[in-house]
């Protein structure tokens, strides 16, 4: 791949996981408030300043359990992780991102029911998920040189205890008979 069409190819997935940064980030974020009793109470409290329309969402919403919010705060954290490891090309962050994302297509129907399963968000998962994939294996991020170990043989610290390495001793440096 020459240079250009890696600048581009970066600058998309960059744009992408930008899209990604605000939905996880918002998601994990809501959710976490949802879960507080202070705001659900809130909301309970202050239905009469919601419009008429909403009071069945609102209620739906309060109704679901607080463990739900919990789970999908934790998974959207990891999706958002999984992101900032992909921004560096980390093939790992494929793997948190696509984890996290199967999991929050899981969690409503483990803990709401299959009626709530919105097919949008599993599109839109999979779809990102395939994208995500397609680009960071052409930018080369699943190779061995990207993970997040160092090159042993790039390591520039020496053994000690191994004998035939100068360590600055002057002893080594004598000739012996």
């Amino acid at each position: 791949m020459d240079p250009s069409e890696k600048k581009s190819r970066l600058r998309a997935l960059h744009v992408v996981l930008i899209l990604s940064f605000i939905a996880n980030g918002l998601g994990a974020f809501s959710n976490l408030m949802m879960s507080l009793p202070a705001m659900r109470s809130t909301l309970s409290e202050n239905m009469q300043l919601i419009p008429e329309v909403l009071h069945e969402t609102y209620e739906m919403m309060l109704s679901i359990p607080a463990t739900y919010y919990i789970a999908t705060a934790i998974f959207s954290a990891v999706a958002f992780f999984g992101c900032l490891r992909m921004w560096r090309l980390k093939g790992i962050g494929f793997h948190y991102y696509t984890i996290a994302k199967l999991l929050l297509i899981a969690t409503p129907l483990v803990f709401i029911g299959r009626q709530y399963l919105n097919l949008g968000d599993v599109m839109m998962s999979l779809l990102f998920i395939a994208y995500y994939f397609i680009s960071l294996r052409a930018l080369g991020a699943f190779s061995n040189n990207s993970d997040d170990t160092e090159d042993p043989s790039a390591s520039t610290t020496s053994n000690p205890s191994d004998p035939s390495e100068n360590h600055d001793n002057p002893e080594s440096s004598e000739n012996s008979d």
